[in-house]
């Protein structure tokens, strides 16, 4: 099994720079191990345990100074191979996400990648990871370690990357986020600690403290021009739950404490000509490709009626159970209320999929 030989020679480099005080790191350097090694990194289909223990590899080796250079000038592209398996969904079961993001981490130490590894478009990934809260507590830690050996305080435009990114307001809501591991909260104010040192930051900071919520009983970060009039939720209520107060609150603290989307941004419509013309629109903070689902559509789910009001209704028409139900986002919902119906554009790019998760 070639995969498998792959895997355990990668694991193998591991070992050897793990097992003392740091001249066998040296030794496989001088051997020019890092050439053959990188070289596997940009596999694709069945090669994530190979890329999985590539990246372990590289974390390893990336203590030494000399190393953490010569990654950044492999000519395979090694930071941009490294965000790619951050992307992928095949690494996503192979613990490659967590072993690129360690892998990053440790790159990020010197200041020489800290603008290499931004050009290379890690922001936007990191962000997008520290902002999910079905991934593991070690990947999300080791986003927001890497982003906080970016966004140092010399670093002007790493600081602008992270807050182009939404990255403020991701980092303040895992920070307050009572649900998550302790210490991925304190790895998210690490980096707020960062961000902190930029003017501009600050100021954007203090604003999202301002404006934060109670939701279900927990400190909780509204998206940046979120409606007030609106309950800010991350998951979908029966109108039972929503109708009466007290357990409306146990319904939410049930869940994870909603945290706004790193991948959209909530946004005044200014172009005269668009049928929402200064109503609130929902705009993407960087390219999504084809097929990428960066939201689920959450309300009150409710029984469908024939006059209803609301301007805010999906309607379930092909899952089983929920047929001759709407799911309503007017009173409560995410960002994704925000989407406007593209009658008048001339342009569509984005749909709505009925569909079955957990």
């Amino acid at each position: 099994n070639p995969g498998a030989e792959l895997t355990a020679c990668a694991e193998a480099v591991r070992i050897f720079c793990d097992g003392g005080g740091g001249d066998e790191r040296e030794q496989l350097l001088d051997a020019g191990v890092l050439t053959p090694l990188c070289a596997l990194l940009p596999r694709r289909g069945d090669a994530a345990p190979v890329r999985a223990a590539v990246a372990r590899a590289l974390w390893s080796l990336a203590a030494s100074p000399r190393a953490r250079d010569d990654i950044r000038e492999q000519p395979a592209g090694i930071l941009r191979a490294l965000v790619a398996m951050l992307r992928s969904a095949y690494d996503a079961g192979a613990d490659a996400h967590g072993a690129a993001a360690s892998a990053l981490r440790r790159l990020a130490i010197s200041e020489s990648n800290e603008d290499a590894i931004r050009e290379a478009g890690a922001v936007p990934v990191l962000v997008g990871l520290a902002s999910r809260a079905d991934v593991d507590a070690g990947t999300r830690e080791a986003a927001c370690f890497t982003l906080q050996n970016l966004a140092s305080e010399a670093n002007a435009a790493n600081q602008a990357a992270v807050r182009e990114a939404g990255g403020l307001e991701v980092l303040a809501a895992l920070a307050a986020d009572a649900t998550a591991a302790a210490s991925t909260r304190k790895a998210a104010t690490g980096v707020l600690w960062n961000l902190r040192t930029d003017s501009t930051n600050k100021a954007l900071l203090d604003e999202i403290q301002a404006r934060s919520s109670r939701v279900g009983g927990r400190r909780t970060v509204l998206p940046k021009n979120w409606d007030l009039g609106v309950v800010f939720i991350g998951t979908l209520l029966g109108e039972g739950d929503f109708s009466d107060p007290a357990q409306r609150a146990i319904a939410i603290a049930l869940h994870a404490a909603p945290e706004p989307c790193a991948s959209v941004r909530i946004r005044r419509i200014k172009t005269k000509t668009h049928p929402c013309f200064r109503q609130r629109g929902l705009f993407a903070t960087a390219a999504l490709g084809p097929g990428a689902r960066p939201l689920r559509y959450v309300g009150v789910v409710k029984r469908r009626a024939a006059a209803d009001p609301s301007e805010y209704l999906f309607a379930f028409r092909r899952l089983d159970g929920l047929a001759g139900c709407d799911v309503d986002a007017a009173r409560a919902g995410n960002e994704s209320r925000f989407i406007n119906d593209c009658a008048g554009t001339g342009r569509r790019n984005v749909q709505f999929v009925e569909t079955r998760s957990e």
